[in-house]
């Protein structure tokens, strides 16, 4: 990460989780007949999940807040990321059923 900087880490990491994504993705019902093949590839997926974004999202986020106040800043930065996720969670599914099925 020091070597090519924490935004370009988590940028990488994030363009290659989606590539993977989307190769598994797509190729699922050949890769499901390789077993090996499958967990192989799906353990370089969580890989590159905790290589770029798993680490440097929260590594840029430590450095952002000034040292004196980082916990508490940090700790309200996670109270308001999990209070949107209780909130979407609610707000998901009548968004999804206002859609028809057609």
């Amino acid at each position: 990460m020091d070597r090519i900087g924490r935004k370009q880490t988590m940028t990488l990491g994030f363009m290659l989780w989606g590539v993977l994504g989307f190769v598994l993705g797509g190729a699922l019902n050949p890769i499901q007949k390789h077993f090996a093949l499958f967990v192989v590839l799906y353990g370089i997926f969580n890989s590159l999940g905790e290589m770029g974004p798993g680490v440097a999202t929260f590594l840029c986020a430590a450095e952002s807040f000034p040292t004196p106040l980082r916990g508490q800043y940090l700790g309200f930065a996670a109270a308001v990321g999990k209070a949107c996720a209780a909130i979407g969670t609610q707000v998901f599914t009548p968004i999804q059923n206002s859609f028809s099925d057609t």
